[in-house]
């Protein structure tokens, strides 16, 4: 059942979205469309091939398949939440070495999987996976959505960097600049510090509002600085607790790794908010990561590796609860993706790449919990594209979740967290329900409203940023220099001893 009807000014909204023009992008990656329950009408044969524990035989509608232990692995029933369908785990997580250990037929009909070297934290309770005929046969059959992607326009690129270049952050770096906090009473009275803080939106993508009243109204009133709150299928604003058949892994007590919210809308949201209610529970730490570092990082560290994120459209959506929304989006997309990507990512395995031929970062889609399932592998050079992404997937994942790059903070009563929800990732840490509530209340701003607001920050508020603290990376060539930098103080520790690798050598 759908939460509540939707308001016929919502609708009209999300009418005029879907007729925005978007760009396609060609790519033989294997992607999936949207597809319904049917009944199953012939059966499904599997089997083994002794020397391919990484795969498994199968036969379907007079079809053989050759199925990737790592792509049944990714689609597996169990790993995915009852009540919302969102997955419990990042394809990137699978480790590369997963193995098929036994697969045999119950006696209720189903196909049972064992798997060895599975993801750790599903290993140490002995995960297997089981999929009915209906559900192996639904994932073979399903028809691959073609080969037309969709690009969105950031609507970011019509914002002139010249006016406030963004900061490349990872921990030190914001620690240093100290995290931005404004008191709920600058907040709403619109002077100098509102418009510093709306600056270092621009900037950094992370500010924290202190002080604000106990009440579900705060959020509204916050949002409404930017002129409105962008309303979507979860209300106007909405209230993050943990409960039983929750329509949204958020909404449960488990762990929520880092990601952007609502990727699967045309015009993902611009700006979160996340006000602080009660946090009275063992665990549930707020992370924080910047995207586009890391992806300049991904980018000028290993250009083979970003080729795929570039290269491929994955799908992002939401299926549960009366409501159907799915969107098409690389995880990495840049201003100028042809004139880089000459050539299918295959080709670029060992080749040097320069990060400049793509051009300006538009935009990072990394949303595990919502990301769709990949169709079969249907040939070789398809089965090759999965396991580069997969690979390029994980390393990019470990970027993200490196601690040097990751920035935690417990939320307390009385604090907002604010976020560019399209730059700054975010997740959170597991906590026990049993040791206390923890409510947060939510509200989004479009990317229109965010414009309008930054567009009118004062010119002496925005010479300030040429007074910056060091180190400060504003642009590409000066977050590499910070990086080789950095990983110079890894090699060689200040007592002259050699410390920890860098995640990106």
């Amino acid at each position: 059942m759908p939460p509540r009807l939707l308001s016929p000014r919502f609708l009209k909204a999300r009418a005029l979205q879907g007729l925005q023009g978007q760009t396609s992008c060609a790519a033989d990656f294997p992607r999936v469309a949207p597809f319904h329950t049917t009944t199953s009408r012939r059966n499904i044969e599997l089997w083994e091939e002794a020397s391919r524990p990484d795969v498994v035989k199968c036969k379907y509608h007079d079809k053989y398949y050759t199925l990737p232990a790592l792509w049944l692995r990714d689609n597996c029933p169990q790993s995915r939440s009852p009540s919302s369908g969102n997955k419990s785990f990042a394809t990137a997580e699978i480790p590369p070495d997963l193995r098929i250990k036994s697969v045999r037929k119950t006696s209720d009909g189903n196909w049972q999987f064992e798997w060895r070297n599975d993801i750790p934290r599903f290993a140490e309770r002995g995960h297997v996976s089981v999929f009915t005929p209906q559900q192996l046969e639904e994932l073979v059959s399903r028809p691959s959505a073609g080969r037309a992607g969709y690009l969105m326009q950031d609507v970011r690129r019509q914002l002139p960097r010249e006016v406030a270049p963004p900061i490349f952050w990872d921990k030190r770096i914001l620690l240093n600049r100290r995290l931005r906090e404004i008191d709920y009473k600058d907040w709403m009275q619109r002077g100098d510090e509102f418009h510093r803080a709306v600056l270092e939106l621009a900037l950094t993508g992370l500010v924290f509002i202190q002080n604000v009243p106990q009440t579900k109204q705060a959020v509204v009133d916050m949002g409404l600085q930017f002129g409105a709150l962008q309303e979507t299928f979860y209300g106007r604003t909405w209230d993050v607790v943990s409960k039983p058949q929750a329509e949204n892994v958020a909404y449960t007590s488990e762990y929520l790794g880092l990601h952007s919210d609502m990727l699967y809308l045309p015009q993902p949201p611009k700006l979160q908010f996340l006000h602080c209610l009660e946090n009275d529970a063992t665990g549930g730490e707020s992370l924080f990561s910047d995207a586009w570092r890391a992806a300049y990082e991904f980018v000028h560290f290993r250009p083979a590796d970003a080729h795929p994120l570039a290269w491929h459209s994955i799908g992002f959506h939401y299926d549960a609860n009366g409501f159907s929304y799915y969107q098409y989006r690389p995880v990495l997309t840049f201003d100028s993706p042809r004139r880089a990507l000459r050539g299918h990512p295959s080709e670029f395995a060992g080749r040097s790449s320069s990060p400049a031929n793509l051009g300006d970062l538009t935009s990072v889609s990394w949303s595990p919990p919502f990301q769709m399932p990949f169709a079969a592998p249907d040939s070789p050079s398809a089965d090759r594209a999965f396991r580069r992404w997969h690979a390029s997937a994980a390393k990019f994942q470990a970027l993200l979740e490196d601690e040097r790059n990751m920035v935690r903070r417990r939320l307390r009563p009385g604090e907002c967290v604010v976020f560019d929800n399209r730059r700054v990732l975010h997740g959170r840490t597991a906590f026990d329900p049993a040791s206390g509530r923890r409510h947060l209340h939510g509200a989004y701003v479009a990317m229109e409203d965010w414009n309008s607001t930054f567009h009118r920050v004062p010119t002496h508020i925005l010479d300030e940023t040429r007074e910056l603290p060091e180190p400060a990376p504003r642009s590409r060539t000066q977050l590499a220099e910070y990086l080789i930098a950095r990983m110079g103080e890894n090699a060689v520790g200040k007592n002259g001893k050699p410390t920890k690798p860098s995640s990106v050598s």
